[in-house]
């Protein structure tokens, strides 16, 4: 993965078997910070089915640090 969360040569299998190459994320600055990708950027993943997005924060972005505190990363 890039710094831009980017994912070079992965598949998933896909329904009926198919072996289906992953979509580009689609990418989401936070409504909050506002922040871009840059080296002091911080950045969440989410999927569903079929899609995945990139959401950048600032470091200090009380929307990353509840992502954090939500999946145990942070006490």
């Amino acid at each position: 993965m890039d710094v831009f969360g980017r994912v070079s040569g992965m598949r998933l299998k896909g329904r009926g078997g198919a072996v289906n190459a992953l979509r580009p994320p689609r990418t989401v600055l936070c409504s909050y910070c506002k922040a871009a990708p840059s080296a002091d950027a911080a950045r969440t993943l989410a999927a569903r089915e079929g899609s995945w997005t990139v959401t950048w924060h600032a470091r200090t972005c009380p929307h990353y640090i509840a992502d954090r505190i939500l999946t145990g990363k942070e006490s």
